[in-house]
Parts: structure tokens; C-alpha cells; sequence
């Protein structure tokens, strides 16, 4: 996938309360594209939304450590 694209895909199933599809999506992206950060905070809400929150907090960190300007981020 494109990122931006994976990127909505993910969201699109967690909204849909596909959490663990969402996170696939999200882990296969990251693999091609690592660091990009919009992928990087979408996986972070996924995991929020599955109540792992030390790898939510640890991936929002990162997110935060690259630009913390990041809105999302700072959110979870």
C-alpha cells in the first residue's frame, strides 16, 4: 500500500472496531515505510483502542521524539 492509503485503511477498521486488521495494515505498512509518522500515530490509537497502553505510550514517544508537533501524539 501507499502510506496514505494504509494510513485510511487502518482507520477505516478501527472505526469499525477492527482493531487487530487495523494494526495489520498499520505493521505491514511500516515495514516498507518505517518512520513515517502519520502511520506511526495511527498505530498508536489502534493500540489505545485495544487497551495496550505501554505500546501505545512507547509508539506515541516515538512519534513525539521525530516532531513533537504531532497532535495526535500528545493525545494518547
Amino acid at each position: 500500500y501507499d502510506p496514505d492509503i494504509a494510513r485510511d485503511l487502518a482507520n477505516m477498521l478501527r472505526l469499525q472496531e477492527r482493531y487487530e486488521e487495523s494494526l495489520a495494515v498499520l505493521d505491514q505498512a511500516l515495514v516498507k515505510y518505517p518512520g513515517y509518522l502519520d502511520l506511526m500515530t495511527a498505530r498508536s490509537i489502534s493500540l489505545v483502542r485495544m487497551e495496550r497502553y505501554a505500546e501505545a505510550s512507547a509508539q506515541a514517544d516515538a512519534v513525539l521524539a521525530v516532531d513533537p508537533s504531532v497532535p495526535g501524539a500528545w493525545f494518547w
